[in-house]
């Protein structure tokens, strides 16, 4: 008995100081229950609440909407549920309330309501702040991802899903350690990761550790961790910032493994070795024989012919040989000297020369040893145009764009106009032709931009489908006139039958003290105006031109396309859909095929049985045709039709084996008709 008495206190104590305000009322609508945290959110006391009538007490209180719903629960007898409701209180501040309205019922009859009210607006507040904190780390650059204690993530944004080519949805709440990094180290990082959480170890500032991301492949990426602390100074989570950087790393490699290759070839030279009289007159008194093959010349040619010395030097390097001779001090490190062979070919070569001198101090002669350089010359200027040039389009990168800015960046080169242009059907490209296509394209877009460019202009790939073009002593007429040649042109030409398009804005700088920043942001600024202005013409131009081509590229496909459409559309009508559901038909019917454009005309031609590889190709195409409607804002409500236009109601079709009435009910009848 004592037990149950001390229990019953223990709930009454928890209803009464819960922060669910909880109002009980009897069959005739009077409060015969109250908590304390009711009547606070009402400013009366419990006693003034007690036997009232809740219709009439709460009229002129803050909280009158509960009349509202509680009269529309004990209409019906069902529960009536409030999400959120915006409450003006008597300070004039707004408060919002949740609640729930739960008639009690005796065989079906009214005997009174159990009402739960609650204040919700720190919490939508923290929401709401939330969802801003979202969109700063959405923004950001670099994969952000929070982790709890336990390695689960709990927040990650934009730039870690596009890394990890997930969505959010995906990622938040797994581990991190068991889902995202690689098999081989995820076991020895997450007891790494739980020491960290308890402060017995530390990772360093700065650290490369891979993830394994959707499609299977590796990124390094360069971390750094912070932690999250509660007000007692424990830590509660553990922020982590990343930077990818695979592609970095892999350039670097390449440069280093072209570096040693070249620099092999170089050093691996037969060296020359020579002896010069510098007094009384100058002459060869030995060379030896490998100077035959570096420069042409035999031995006894230098022997006979005293001047050849002297000729054999490059004209604009005879003064720095003649400067390094003048000091003892040059001497102690090698020079570099061009020399011209006999068939009047430079040849870079590196020389180590001992002098000779005489009692008074005179330099008599000159020992050394000539080592052929020129392969690592070229290997020296192939890296320094590796590191200045985007491998891709052969463009300039940005680094060397930023430094050519800086270059131009003077009075002389006024007026400056920074063109900026981004490609608009890149990911259209790579999603319906792969990146390979894609490639091609942003080649096509460089070639093309190169050929109505002066030599002087500078013309970078800007980053990703980004193009930069930087015109010295040119004004904003000139350069407008230069994009409406490129655009001009970009309408007669195509990639994979898709026309190229590209989205262009300039700026110039017609004085000094104009910002140079603010220039490259104003054309940014036109560009991006530009393209959205233009983005909903250059779908449609590309969607026409692909069902213009697959028509012409497969002339059944068209006559097959035209029966299709005319008998969905009786079958739609024959099943009375709405008019918007006939044109959904209508456009399914037409564009089914789409996919079909990736696919070669050889093989979806072929007479032939076709092999089980060529069979897998085929049944591609309703993916393909996914892809390209998902990139078009006129076809993406039909995407998820023409994925599923092949799917059977056995589960026996491809590419996801729906069955039922998990096919689409348009997939389904196009699927028949087909």
């Amino acid at each position: 008995m004592e037990n149950n008495y001390n229990n019953y206190k223990l709930i009454k104590r928890v209803i009464e100081n819960t922060d669910e305000g909880i109002l009980i009322t009897s069959e005739k609508d009077e409060i015969v229950y109250t908590n304390n945290t009711a009547a606070r959110i009402n400013h009366l006391s419990k006693k003034q609440f007690i036997g009232k009538n809740i219709l009439s007490v709460l009229s002129d209180r803050a909280l009158s909407f509960i009349k509202q719903y509680y009269q529309e629960a004990k209409k019906t007898l069902r529960p009536v549920i409030i999400k959120s409701v915006p409450v003006t209180v008597n300070n004039n501040k707004e408060k919002i309330f949740s609640g729930q309205f739960t008639p009690i019922l005796r065989k079906n009859v009214f005997k009174g309501m159990l009402c739960c009210i609650k204040n919700i607006t720190d919490y939508i507040e923290l929401e709401k702040q939330k969802a801003i904190a979202q969109n700063y780390l959405d923004i950001a650059e670099v994969l952000i991802v929070i982790l709890d204690k336990k390695g689960k993530v709990k927040l990650i944004n934009k730039k870690g899903q596009e890394i990890l080519e997930y969505k959010r949805s995906e990622i938040i709440g797994k581990n991190w350690f068991d889902n995202f990094i690689p098999k081989k180290i995820s076991k020895s990082l997450k007891a790494k990761f739980k020491k960290f959480i308890k402060d017995e170890w530390r990772f360093p500032e700065v650290f490369e550790i891979p993830v394994f991301t959707k499609s299977g492949n590796e990124r390094i990426i360069s971390w750094r961790n912070t932690t999250i602390k509660d007000e007692d100074d424990n830590i509660t989570a553990v922020l982590s910032s990343g930077e990818d950087i695979t592609d970095k790393i892999m350039m670097e490699h390449k440069l280093i493994e072209d570096e040693k290759r070249f620099r092999m070839l170089a050093e691996n030279a037969t060296d020359i070795v020579f002896r010069f009289r510098i007094s009384p007159e100058l002459c060869c008194e030995y060379i030896s024989p490998s100077i035959t093959k570096i420069s042409g010349y035999t031995p006894q040619e230098y022997y006979d012919d005293k001047e050849l010395v002297k000729k054999i030097i490059h004209q604009e390097d005879w003064k720095l040989l003649q400067e390094h001779l003048k000091s003892k001090k040059n001497f102690k490190k090698p020079i570099e000297i061009r020399w011209v062979n006999k068939n009047n070919d430079t040849i870079w070569t590196e020389q180590n020369i001992t002098p000779g001198y005489n009692k008074k101090g005179k330099l008599i002669t000159i020992d050394g040893i000539a080592r052929d350089i020129t392969e690592r010359k070229k290997a020296e200027e192939k890296i320094r145009y590796l590191s200045f040039h985007d491998s891709l389009t052969d463009l300039y990168n940005r680094a060397y764009f930023e430094e050519e800015l800086k270059r131009l960046d003077t009075r002389r080169q006024l007026p400056l106009t920074f063109v900026m242009g981004d490609v608009n059907s890149l990911k259209f490209v790579n999603d319906a032709f792969g990146h390979i296509e894609g490639d091609m394209l942003l080649k096509n877009v460089a070639n093309l931009m190169k050929s109505f460019c002066r030599k002087e202009d500078i013309i970078a790939r800007w980053g990703g489908d980004e193009f930069a073009i930087l015109l010295p002593q040119t004004s904003s007429d000139y350069a407008e006139n230069i994009v409406k040649r490129i655009k001009a042109a970009c309408k007669k030409t195509s990639s994979h039958k898709i026309p190229i398009s590209i989205s262009l804005g300039f700026c110039s700088k017609e004085w000094y003290e104009q910002n140079i920043s603010s220039v490259i942001s104003e054309a940014e600024d036109n560009m991006y105006k530009n393209k959205l202005l233009e983005k909903k013409s250059i779908s449609g131009e590309i969607i026409s031109s692909i069902t213009k081509n697959l028509f012409t590229k497969d002339a059944e496909t068209e006559e097959h396309t035209i029966r299709v459409r005319n008998m969905v559309l009786e079958i739609g009508k024959l099943l009375n859909l709405p008019k918007n559901e006939l044109d959904n038909l209508s456009l399914l019917a037409t564009l089914h095929d789409i996919g079909k454009i990736a696919i070669s005309d050889e093989l979806l031609n072929k007479k032939a049985k076709l092999t089980n590889r060529e069979w897998e190709i085929i049944k591609r195409h309703p993916e393909i045709g996914f892809n390209i409607c998902e990139s078009s804002p006129q076809l993406s409500h039909i995407a998820d039709f023409v994925l599923a236009h092949h799917e059977w109601f056995d589960g026996s079709g491809y590419p996801q084996g729906l069955k039922g009435e998990e096919i689409p009910q348009e997939s389904r009848i196009l699927a028949i008709i087909d």
